[in-house]
């Protein structure tokens, strides 16, 4: 990552904090929704306003053309670009879309995400003492892969077969082909986000 990279990274930690209810919400709503404490319809439009992952795209890769294209497709959504760090981020962290460089995730961080894949993912329900916190089903935000390493293994067909997760492959170097994916899957959440808060209203 470049310095420009390292100055328009989120604040990690303060990101994390941000986007918890964001984690919630792409989960439909967040537990204790109910019990804010709030008439419904200011508790809603606060949580509207600050769950923001439908605007946050995550990015792991060093390309600085690429990155600079990134930041503009972001400001002009009102949204940010998430530098991961460290491989565990493309499973923690909340995000719309991701754009990878596998080599940068390494040979472990990639295998570590598709083994998330696998858990989650495998039609059976999650159950951790004694809890559902998972039906086996749903769908991961999609990747734009950028690297061309056809060492790293692809999902269980299963995975993409049910929809899961979709992937799309692109040169690094194709940014315009890279900001039309983001802007497309980026109308797709937005539609989707707004179709629950009017149902909900």
């Amino acid at each position: 990552m470049s310095n420009d990279q390292d100055e328009r990274s989120v604040n990690r930690r303060g990101f994390m904090q941000s986007a918890l209810c964001g984690a919630g919400l792409a989960g439909i709503f967040p537990a204790d929704f109910v019990n804010l404490g709030k008439p419904p319809f200011q508790a809603l439009a606060e949580m509207q306003g600050n769950c923001r992952w439908e605007k946050v795209i995550l990015a792991r890769f060093n390309n600085d053309a690429l990155a600079a294209a990134l930041e503009k497709c972001a400001e002009s959504i009102g949204g940010s670009v998430f530098w991961a760090e460290d491989p565990p981020d493309i499973i923690a962290a909340p995000f719309f879309i991701g754009i990878i460089d596998r080599t940068l995730l390494g040979e472990k961080g990639w295998q570590s995400y598709l083994d998330y894949l696998d858990v989650v993912y495998d039609g059976k329900p999650l159950i951790i003492d004694g809890e559902v916190v998972h039906e086996g089903k749903g769908k991961e935000p999609p990747l734009i892969l950028i690297d061309s390493d056809n060492s790293f293994p692809d999902p269980k067909p299963a995975t993409l077969y049910h929809g899961s997760l979709r992937l799309y492959r692109s040169s690094p170097d194709n940014i315009s082909e890279i900001i039309r994916i983001v802007g497309i899957e980026h109308e797709k959440v937005l539609n989707a986000v707004n179709a629950i808060f009017r149902f909900i209203l």
